[in-house]
């Protein structure tokens, strides 16, 4: 059989195969059958449930399996098989198969490999190039995230160290867009670190990247007395909950130039996608023009 795909939570078509041997006279009449799953690399099965026998006969077994909501309620390479009992209480099994569970759009991707099929007007059945797709659109993201130096898409729940001069109750986290806080240390790692609660900050308002603290936190420690500096780990919701709709087409078009160059992956440095940089890999422009409106202005 074919790779199987899944998105978290696609629990239909169902999984079906009839199985055959060789031997004529062989029969399946009366057998049962489990349908097994388990991630790859692991021993221990995700799936261990009773299939469904559309017909045993003569030589061949036809076999269903529905999943359920458990069975793909999270992203990975599992491996399956149907484990069949015969009347004489004997085993079968057949070979692993392969099964990816993929997310839709993945924490840090602002669009689906589904949206960048349909625009370059592939099949939906075409799975041959997905996972050249998904890294090509984690790049472009990444390339557009960059440029416009905002994060414009949902980034997923992250803790990241930001860096703030001493003295200052006042911190950016930029480039990184913050939407909300769920969590927040100051001076980690150090004898004097401290769990701030939800009273000692000021969570940046929307598109924002200033973060306030309370004038009652102590920002001395044994950094910011050493080195002038102190560094605070912010755990929370980072980028755009929502990717707006010319940003996924950024996306989109950028993802579909790439790929028309036929490579496997993309692997160079950020700072070569700039537009204006000459590289090939650069952001295209019908893209540049999308995010432009996005873009964070310094002025100095």
């Amino acid at each position: 059989m074919t790779e199987l795909r899944r998105v978290i939570g696609q629990l239909s078509p169902s999984i079906a195969e009839t199985l055959s041997t060789d031997d004529a006279a062989f029969s399946y009449v009366a057998s049962t059958a489990k349908f097994q799953m388990r991630l790859d690399g692991v021993a221990t099965l995700k799936v261990d449930t009773d299939a469904t026998v559309v017909s045993a006969g003569v030589n061949t077994l036809a076999l269903r399996y529905d999943p359920v909501s458990a069975d793909v309620d999270t992203a990975g390479s599992y491996l399956w098989r149907w484990r069949v009992s015969l009347p004489s209480t004997k085993l079968q099994y057949t070979e692993w198969e392969p099964l990816e569970v993929i997310d839709e759009v993945p924490a840090g991707h602002m669009v689906s490999i589904a949206q960048v099929r349909a625009y370059m007007q592939r099949r939906a059945s075409d799975h041959d190039s997905d996972s050249i797709l998904l890294d090509l659109i984690g790049q472009a993201t990444a390339a557009i995230n960059t440029y416009t130096g905002r994060e414009l898409c949902d980034m997923g729940t992250l803790t990241r160290r930001v860096r703030m001069e001493a003295g200052q109750y006042r911190l950016s986290v930029a480039p990184y867009t913050l939407r909300a806080i769920t969590g927040a240390t100051i001076h980690p790692g150090q004898s004097d670190a401290a769990v701030l609660t939800a009273t000692d900050y000021l969570a940046p308002e929307s598109f924002g990247s200033d973060v306030r603290l309370a004038s009652s936190v102590t920002l001395t420690g044994v950094s910011s007395s050493t080195f002038g500096v102190a560094y605070i780990d912010i755990t929370g919701s980072w980028g755009l909950l929502v990717t707006p709709s010319d940003v996924k087409l950024a996306c989109v078009k950028t993802v579909a130039a790439w790929f028309r160059r036929e490579v496997g992956a993309v692997t160079v440095a950020q700072d070569e996608f700039q537009p204006d940089s000459g590289n090939p890999w650069a952001l295209p422009y019908a893209a540049v023009a999308l995010v432009e409106p996005y873009r964070m202005m310094v002025i100095a």
